[in-house]
């Protein structure tokens, strides 16, 4: 009898094992960070930042000061204000279209990405990314995913996230952005 058993136990504790070892989660989704979301036009809070993203839009060309920005591409523009909560931090941000992320454009140099924010202040500029002159027919485009973070690593961090369509927005030939500035 104790062998007729030993049979279907070993079965039954070989099938748990693997129930077990397929519903562990991932190192990816063990350091996920926690999203906080949001709309445009309403202030968002996460652990660290505190933002409130004003518009966005679509371009070919970006004016920033005497910089002119051109690409193969198309320009994304995040108008934003960002200040820091808790710490000073060093803004982040990327925005995913399907499975590829974008991030923030470092070629202006008066944008606010990469700027420091000190506990307490804000800052109002624009975010900028390149993207690829066919992203609006891409998979994805209808729920790109913006997100601003406070650092270069956002595992297990807090981070802000919009959700946005872009093939929804207009694409303007040209737009001027203004430089970044500290809010009082």
């Amino acid at each position: 009898m104790k062998q007729a058993l030993a049979i279907p136990a070993a079965v039954g504790l070989i099938v748990l094992a693997f129930a077990a070892a397929s519903t562990t989660p991932q190192d990816a989704q063990i350091e996920a960070p926690f999203v906080t979301f949001g709309t445009v036009g309403h202030q968002i809070f996460s652990e660290h930042l505190t933002a409130e993203v004003h518009s966005v839009t679509l371009a070919h060309v970006v004016e920033l000061d005497d910089w002119v920005g051109t690409t193969s591409g198309i320009w994304l523009v995040v108008d934003a204000s960002v200040g820091a909560t808790t710490d000073s931090a060093y803004l982040q941000a990327g925005v995913t279209v399907g499975d590829t992320r974008y991030p923030a454009s470092s070629r202006p140099d008066h944008s606010i990405n990469g700027r420091a924010v000190d506990t307490g202040f804000s800052i109002t500029g624009s975010f900028l990314f390149e993207l690829p002159s066919d992203i609006l027919d891409r998979p994805g485009a209808t729920s790109a995913a913006f997100q601003i973070r406070s650092g270069l690593d956002p595992r297990l961090d807090s981070v802000i996230e919009l959700r946005l369509d872009l093939t929804t927005l207009e694409l303007r030939d040209r737009v001027t952005v203004d430089p970044s500035r500290d809010d009082q």
